[in-house]
C-alpha cells in the first residue's frame, strides 16, 4: 500500500507477532507500559513512524513517558490508528464465548476493566488457539516485575491466576484489527 506521501509499505504480522514474542518477558521500561509495547510492535511490523507517532522525545512531567502520547498511551494510539488507517476499526468481543473468529496475529485487544468505556490495557494477539482462541503478548502487569509468561489466553489472566471477568466483572474487550489500507482522498 502506498500512504499520502507515496510511500509504500505493508503491515508484516509476523514480523509483529515475533517482536512481541521476542521481548514479552523482558523489563518493561516504565510503569502501565503496555500501549509503548504495541507501539514497538506495530513498527516492528512495518508501520511508519510520523509526526504524530513516534519514539522522538518525551513527555508528561511526572512520569515522562518516551515519544508522542499516541505512542505510550491506550486511547490515543487507537484514535491515531483509527485515522491514520481507516479500515482499522474496533469489534466487540464476547467473554462468554471466547472465540474471536475474525482476530488474526497481529491485531490489538483493547480492554476496558471496568466497562466504564475507558481503555485500560492494550495487548496483541500473537496466536491463535483451538476454538478460534486468541492468545496475546503484552506488557503492564505491574510495571516492575518482567511479565512471566509469552502468551495468556485473552480472556484469562495469567498474573492472578483465573478468569478476567472473575476479577474484573465488568471488563470489556473489543479487537483491532489492523488494516493499512489506504483510502486516498478525492
Amino acid at each position: 500500500m502506498a500512504d499520502d506521501t507515496g510511500v509504500s509499505y505493508a503491515y508484516n504480522r509476523q514480523a509483529a507477532v515475533d517482536w512481541a514474542e521476542q521481548h514479552a518477558q523482558d523489563a518493561e521500561p516504565f510503569p502501565a507500559s503496555c500501549t509503548w509495547f504495541v507501539t514497538n510492535v506495530l513498527w516492528a511490523g512495518g508501520l511508519p513512524q510520523d509526526a504524530g507517532w513516534n519514539a522522538a522525545g518525551s513527555h508528561g512531567h511526572l512520569q515522562p513517558r518516551p515519544g508522542t502520547p499516541s505512542a505510550t498511551a491506550a486511547q490515543p494510539l487507537l484514535d491515531y490508528l483509527s485515522a491514520r488507517y481507516p479500515y482499522t476499526r474496533p469489534v466487540g468481543m464476547d467473554f462468554t464465548a471466547n472465540a474471536v473468529p475474525q482476530a488474526e496475529p497481529g491485531d490489538i485487544v483493547a480492554y476496558d476493566w471496568e466497562g466504564d468505556g475507558t481503555i485500560d490495557h492494550l495487548a496483541l494477539v500473537v496466536d491463535i488457539a483451538p476454538g478460534q482462541y486468541p492468545e496475546v503478548a503484552e506488557w503492564g502487569t505491574d510495571g516492575t516485575t518482567p511479565t512471566r509468561y509469552v502468551k495468556r489466553g485473552w480472556t484469562y489472566s495469567e498474573k492472578d491466576p483465573g478468569w478476567l471477568q472473575s476479577k474484573h466483572p465488568y471488563v470489556k474487550a473489543w479487537l483491532w484489527h489492523v488494516d493499512t489500507t489506504y483510502l486516498p482522498s478525492f
